[in-house]
């Protein structure tokens, strides 16, 4: 009997729709429930730091992890912020997960001003950080406006979603960040270029004296 074969593309077409649903899902999908076991409960956290404040401040990454997961399938976070201390400018998906997407302009007030990094990740085969910490997103952050002394601004975590690679909603625990504004560097001090007097000797009266040429008279 031939052997019948698949187009890969027939193949792919199907694991496609199923990513799209699995990721609409996660950003859609309500809280899973605490768990009552005795087990770990898996964490997921929002890094801390400092970051040198500008108009805008050089940009420095902060992850958001998670730790004591096990087969980790999909979760959605929401980072809040203040719009007036931090402003995010990038968004990537921890390397340990097959797709990610983001959004760092989320509004989630509603007024009209971008005040969350929204983001959802996937693993076909799952994640498990027994003993790591391992990363979910890594967000770049600015700093909006200099200031004067050190400031500290809260990154709050809210969890969405957090499944197993069936779909199970498992628990999970948020722990905040914060990010320490300090003021900008002072500017480097550039050397002046001073100027060195030359003095020029002047002649002293004997040295200012005349020589007359001396005429001989002859007879």
């Amino acid at each position: 009997m031939p052997r019948s074969t698949t187009p890969k593309s027939s193949y792919w077409k199907p694991v496609g729709v199923l990513l799209i649903v699995l990721l609409t899902t996660a950003l859609t999908a309500s809280p899973p429930m605490p768990s009552t076991s005795a087990d770990v409960v898996p964490v997921v956290a929002a890094a801390s730091g400092s970051l040198t404040s500008g108009a805008p401040g050089p940009s420095a990454v902060f992850p958001i992890t998670v730790t004591g997961v096990q087969k980790l399938g999909a979760a959605s976070v929401l980072v809040g912020y203040d719009p007036a201390s931090l402003k995010p400018v990038a968004c990537q998906r921890g390397p340990a997960f097959d797709v990610g997407v983001c959004n760092h302009n989320y509004d989630r007030n509603g007024d009209g001003t971008a005040d969350a990094v929204l983001f959802a990740v996937l693993s076909l085969n799952g994640v498990s950080t027994t003993g790591m910490v391992v990363p979910l997103a890594n967000i770049t952050w600015q700093a909006v406006a200099a200031v004067q002394g050190e400031t500290t601004t809260a990154l709050t975590v809210e969890v969405r979603t957090f499944t197993d690679t069936d779909g199970n909603p498992l628990a999970s625990a948020t722990q905040d960040g914060q990010i320490t504004l300090l003021p900008p560097s002072p500017p480097p001090i550039t050397p002046t270029s001073t100027a060195t007097a030359t003095l020029t000797p002047t002649a002293t009266a004997h040295e200012r004296r005349s020589y007359l040429p001396l005429i001989v008279r002859t007879p």
